[in-house]
């Protein structure tokens, strides 16, 4: 009952304009010993004025009786360019996070905040065009988590099809390089070669239609992994199989049942 009552006080509060409502329920063990096994979760989310959007979230494992997080967005025009706001408070952990993104076309500077750790992340990301409609992206950060810089690097090899990514931590010492190739208009295949331990991983995508995909990833020192997704009419289905190469007989299924309500 005090799961109806969350969820009510949510609505209530999202009351005055059009509200959008998800439930999802993710299976991973066949015997549903109690509701902590279904992994409950849910979300509602309002237009309560322009460009004003209030919501929350419920996660029945991370708490029970009460919603898991609530929030509010608002964005601004200003002459820099788009301003956006996103406040949250989290309370399991009595955590509130506030998140400002200024964007101007393809560029931005991101820079986020919580009562914890005051600063929690700053990146930024500028677009360079070159020639043949290529595009080449610098998104430098700082994550005060691990106290450490982090740089990604995209760049379009040929506009529309090929692109390298790379990826560098200083937290972990590694680098990262994905090529991204799209095969056709269903298939994309991207390898990625870590730098430091010198292997690689594979990545195939396969688009299926009406919004469906399957995804395979191979680390062949690690485990196969297998995610099929379909948006559905009602909501998202995502069945995933996860395979431990050297121990297949503790491969894991799960599946994950997204139910959309507007």
């Amino acid at each position: 009952m005090k799961i109806i009552y969350s969820m009510a006080a949510l609505l209530l509060a999202a009351a005055p304009a059009r509200a959008g409502l998800s439930l999802s329920v993710t299976a991973t063990d066949t015997t549903v010993k109690d509701l902590s096994t279904l992994n409950l979760e849910g979300a509602v989310e309002t237009l309560l004025a322009d460009d004003v959007v209030v919501g929350g979230t419920y996660n029945y494992n991370a708490a029970v009786a009460k919603p898991e997080e609530i929030y509010i967005k608002k964005a601004f025009d200003v002459k820099l360019g788009d301003l956006a706001l996103d406040a949250r408070y989290r309370l399991p952990t009595q955590v509130a996070a506030l998140t400002a993104t200024l964007r101007r076309n393809a560029d931005y500077i991101r820079a986020a905040f919580n009562t914890d750790s005051v600063v929690e992340r700053v990146e930024g990301s500028k677009r360079f065009s070159l020639p043949g409609e290529r595009q080449l992206a610098l998104t430098p950060a700082w994550d005060q988590s691990t106290r450490a810089f982090e740089l990604t690097v995209a760049q379009d090899i040929q506009a529309g099809k090929t692109n390298a990514v790379l990826e560098l931590s200083q937290a972990d010492k590694d680098g990262k390089l994905t090529l991204n190739h799209q095969v056709d208009d269903a298939n994309t295949i991207s390898p990625t070669l870590s730098l430091k331990r010198g292997y690689l991983t594979y990545q195939w995508t396969h688009l299926l239609g009406d919004g469906a995909k399957l995804q395979t990833t191979l680390d062949p020192f690690t485990d196969l992994d297998v995610t099929w997704s379909d948006p559905g009419k009602g909501g998202e289905w995502v069945t995933r199989a996860n395979i431990p190469l050297k121990e297949p007989r503790t491969a894991t299924l799960s599946f994950k049942r997204k139910f959309t309500f507007q």
